[in-house]
């Protein structure tokens, strides 16, 4: 229930948990029933009061990889796989939430303070793959965390917002503030209206929630995601690369980005035999509860300064950043060439507390080069997973963004070619968005010479047709710029629009 209360005193903070003692008297004007507190006591932190101590410490060594990181992480999901949720066949998806579930919540890395270093990933799918009842198995499991309904959730009930009680506005922070330091899953994220999910974006990339309206407030919301969804649009079977379901629920690139890796699981992944497969009856898990908890709450609990990456780590993180940058492309900006490496030593961070990681006192993780090779590896396998085909629309995307030198010599070579080239090329270099009449008439190509030259430079990838019109890819506008200034493309910045 909802009850008004007055404090004596200051220094609340809106989005922590408090004993309160006082008094409850009624309202002199109205008799209703309000509080009136004269102590306030914080309610325990169960992060900041975890104590390593040698039993703690004694009972997390059943989760030392001992250098061989994917022998680890498969045991413990054949382990919790027999055990706990009995799905079959979907490590890679325990893997997606283990990674997001031990990630710390910042550290220091290649020199630089990275504030945000709790991660964020999207399991996208078809329905009745099994990724509400894995989140729920592994809440319940580990203890740690909790789950909203994403088609019943409003954004104040995800940020936050004021309500009316009796003449005074109160303020009410939603579920992702509430759970700073901690983690929130998201079920049925196509539930959500778009402005719902961009209206999160500041608060993703920045850990701080903030309301403006009648009040302002202002509090930490480090919260790590999980966003659970279905398809919009049919299943992924029905899209030529199951990536592009992502973009259809995160409509804009900078909420993709958000992101530190996203993972889709399909109908058909696994096979029927593995899924009605006689399982026997279930035991206790080998990584017991307690164990679990106790872990992600050491992992919950290291400091920036008591996390290390060896100088192996941060050199295989920078060369796997940049390799990455280069094989996938950032029109759908899962990976971002800018911000990879943040991503990489992110979830690097996480599979090392993953499979507790430290020195011999037990308090430091450190971060060590077969932890970055198992994310790599990893993101390298969804990525390329058939459901998802995130590296086929990449090579697909990067064949309108470079030339060969043959090509662009033939290229260059046709378009001097054509009638009227000069009023053309022109025309191309001005023109943003453009219909096939608007070219006959600047022009003054006949149409059967217009359409088969939209047809040459379609072919050529170096436009694509949209529901406005025409529009030049990337290539296309550095390959105007060259033959205009004389240069060769490969000297010219690479920049998204000409300055003509």
């Amino acid at each position: 229930m909802s009850r008004t209360a007055y404090y004596i005193g200051h220094g609340l903070r809106s989005n922590r948990g408090y004993e309160m003692r006082g008094y409850t008297h009624p309202l002199p004007k109205t008799q209703a029933t309000v509080h009136l507190f004269s102590e306030a006591i914080p309610a325990q932190d169960n992060i900041s009061a975890f104590a390593l101590t040698p039993e703690v410490r004694e009972r997390l060594r059943v989760f030392a990889a001992n250098g061989n990181v994917e022998e680890r992480m498969r045991a413990i999901y054949d382990d919790l796989r027999l055990n706990l949720h009995r799905i079959q066949g979907r490590f890679d998806m325990q893997v997606a939430y283990d990674l997001v579930w031990h990630s710390v919540i910042a550290f220091t890395f290649n020199g630089s303070y990275v504030r945000r270093g709790w991660t964020e990933c999207m399991v996208i799918g078809d329905s009745g793959q099994g990724k509400t009842e894995m989140a729920l198995a592994l809440l319940l499991h580990y203890r740690m965390g909790e789950r909203v309904q994403g088609e019943q959730a409003s954004l104040a009930g995800l940020i936050g917002g004021l309500e009316k009680m009796a003449d005074t506005w109160m303020l009410g922070w939603g579920k992702v503030p509430q759970n700073d330091k901690r983690l929130l899953v998201i079920d049925e994220t196509q539930g959500l209206q778009a402005g719902q999910i961009e209206a999160m974006s500041d608060v993703r990339a920045t850990g701080v929630a903030e309301i403006t309206k009648i009040r302002t407030e202002k509090t930490n919301a480090r919260c790590r995601l999980v966003w659970l969804a279905n398809p919009i649009q049919g299943q992924l079977t029905s899209h030529n690369q199951g990536v592009l379901a992502i973009k259809e629920l995160f409509k804009k690139p900078e909420d993709i980005r958000r992101l530190d890796f996203a993972i889709t699981v399909a109908s058909g992944d696994v096979a029927l035999s593995e899924i009605n497969a006689a399982h026997g009856e279930p035991g206790v898990p080998t990584y017991t509860s307690d164990a679990c908890r106790e872990l992600i709450l050491w992992a919950w609990s290291r400091r920036p300064d008591q996390v290390t990456f060896t100088p192996e780590a941060s050199a295989a993180i920078l060369s796997a950043a940049t390799r990455m940058g280069g094989a996938y492309s950032s029109a759908i900006p899962l990976v971002e060439p800018a911000d990879q490496r943040i991503k990489l030593a992110r979830l690097s961070a996480a599979a090392a507390a993953r499979v507790y990681s430290t020195d011999a006192t037990g308090e430091r993780l450190i971060v060590k080069p077969e932890h970055v090779a198992f994310v790599v590896t990893y993101l390298n396998r969804i990525y390329s997973a058939p459901s998802m085909a995130y590296d086929e629309f990449s090579g697909q995307a990067k064949q309108g963004e470079s030339l060969s030198e043959d090509e662009e010599a033939r290229i260059k070579k046709s378009i001097d070619s054509w009638t009227n080239s000069s009023e053309a090329q022109l025309f191309f270099r001005q023109a943003r968005i453009f219909k096939k009449s608007e070219l006959v008439d600047s022009v003054g190509w006949d149409e059967p010479y217009t359409k088969a030259q939209l047809r040459f430079l379609t072919s050529n990838r170096l436009i694509r047709p949209t529901r406005e019109g025409h529009v030049k890819a990337p290539v296309f506008i550095a390959l105007l710029r060259s033959m205009h200034t004389g240069t060769r493309m490969a000297d010219i910045p690479n920049e998204e629009e000409a300055p003509f």
